[in-house]
């Protein structure tokens, strides 16, 4: 039987706590775009363990939708929305999800996902400019599954949140947390995304 040391157990509890609260008192709701047209099944694995571990409700919303309408209808609150498709698309009522994100000034982490090689794909820092170019409040880029290279990322020179592992979620869309390493990795993407949406 593998036991936790009550350490290890104390700094997961107060870590979890203290994301909790200031992401609660932030009161932002928060976008979570992939980067490239990602499915909704591959999506919903990491979306999933990130608003558990925010302790706040997960919505979904089709890029071929209304922008304008839904967010329109977005209350204030602690939330987060997986958009999956295509957010650079330009909708028929002539606006992409990318832009109205940025009128409306939603803050927005991007999803990318690892080729088969392990590199990252040129739609990263692609999304990013567009990001920029439209004034997305870009939170920064989460890398879903594959192995994490932290020197790699730095080169890159791009805003990297961390690594959401896609096993740590099972079928049903409950978390499951294999080991303590996947737990850390994480608490530092929730962390990184709290601290930076204190200062937007």
């Amino acid at each position: 039987m593998h036991y936790v040391p009550m350490l290890e157990l104390l700094r997961q509890h107060t870590t979890h706590f203290f994301i909790n609260y200031f992401v609660k008192m932030s009161h932002r709701t928060h976008f979570l775009v992939g980067a490239g047209e990602l499915e909704a099944t591959e999506m919903q694995a990491p979306c999933t363990v990130l608003a558990k571990a925010y302790g706040c409700k997960l919505d979904a919303q089709d890029c071929s939708s209304n922008p304008h309408d839904f967010l329109a209808q977005t209350s204030i609150g602690s939330s987060m929305t997986m958009l999956y498709g295509d957010a650079a698309r330009t909708h028929s009522e002539g606006i992409s999800w990318l832009e109205a994100l940025g009128n409306w000034k939603k803050p927005v982490s991007l999803l990318v996902k690892p080729l088969i090689t392990g590199e990252m794909p040129g739609s990263a820092a692609a999304y990013l400019a567009l990001c920029e170019k439209l004034s997305v409040p870009v939170v920064g880029i989460i890398q879903v599954g594959g192995k994490w290279e932290p020197n790699l990322r730095r080169r890159d020179g791009l805003p990297w949140l961390g690594l959401i592992p896609e096993r740590v979620v099972n079928k049903d869309g409950s978390d499951k947390v294999t080991s303590l390493s996947e737990a850390d990795q994480i608490d530092r993407v929730t962390y990184q995304i709290n601290k930076i949406l204190g200062q937007k």
